[in-house]
C-alpha cells in the first residue's frame, strides 16, 4: 500500500513541473515583440501596425530572440532593406499577408555593389525564420556564410 501512495505523490510533481514549463513557455511568447514595417512608413514612428517604420534593419536592431517583424505588402528597396543582418537573433520576419507575391525583398544591383537578401552570421540559440517573402536580385555567392 505504500507504494500505491508513492506514485500519485510522483504524479503530482510531475504535473506541477510541466505546468510551471508550460507557463514559463507561454510568459515567454507573450513577452515576444512585434515590430511592422511598410515601404510607406517612417523610422521614427512608433513600429506598430498603424505607423510602421520603413526599414526591416531598423526593426531587426530594435528587437531579441523570439521577436517578428511583420512585412505590409509592397516592395522593400535601399539601404535598410537589403544586405539585412540578423545578427544571430533568432528573429522571424514575415509578410502580413502570407503571400510572397506581393511583398518583395528588391536587392537590384545599384551600379556599384551587388547587395544580398538576408544575412546569416554568427551562433543562433533558436532558428530564426523568413516566411511569406520573395527576396528578388540578390548576390546569390561570395564569402558571407549564410547569405540569401
Amino acid at each position: 500500500m505504500h507504494t500505491h501512495r508513492v506514485i500519485p505523490h510522483r504524479l503530482a510533481a510531475l504535473a506541477f513541473a510541466t505546468a510551471i514549463i508550460i507557463f514559463a513557455l507561454a510568459a515567454t511568447d507573450a513577452a515576444a515583440t512585434t515590430r511592422y514595417v511598410a515601404p510607406w512608413g517612417s523610422d521614427l514612428n512608433p513600429r506598430t501596425a498603424l505607423l510602421p517604420m520603413a526599414r526591416v534593419q531598423t526593426a531587426i536592431n530594435a528587437l531579441g530572440d523570439g521577436d517578428t517583424v511583420l512585412l505590409a505588402d509592397g516592395v522593400y528597396s535601399g539601404t535598410g532593406n537589403r544586405d539585412i543582418d540578423l545578427h544571430g537573433k533568432a528573429i522571424r520576419v514575415a509578410s502580413s499577408s502570407g503571400q510572397p507575391q506581393s511583398c518583395i525583398i528588391d536587392c537590384t544591383h545599384d551600379g556599384v555593389t551587388l547587395h544580398y537578401g538576408f544575412i546569416f552570421s554568427g551562433f543562433y540559440s533558436a532558428p530564426a525564420g523568413l516566411s511569406g517573402l520573395t527576396v528578388m536580385g540578390a548576390r546569390t555567392s561570395g564569402d558571407t556564410a549564410g547569405a540569401l
